[in-house]
């Protein structure tokens, strides 16, 4: 999930990096098909600004989630 201290989000998008569509929202889920390592990108649109992260994730056995720290 991610937020702005400053409100006015416009739009989240999330890149799962597998090849699966990008999927919008504030707090999503997604499951991946097979192993590997995968760029997951999360943009963040808001009045102001653009900002873009990513970070490379290695999805392991169980539930595990990802945070992504915006600078205001």
């Amino acid at each position: 999930a991610s937020y702005d201290p400053q409100g006015g989000i416009t739009d989240w998008l999330w890149d799962f990096g597998d090849g699966t569509p990008v999927i919008p929202g504030r707090k999503v889920e997604h499951t991946y098909e097979r192993a590997g390592g995968f760029i997951v990108t999360l943009v963040v649109v808001g009045p102001v600004q653009t900002q873009v992260k990513s970070a490379t994730f290695i999805p392991s056995s169980g539930s595990c989630g990802i945070i992504f720290l915006l600078a205001a």
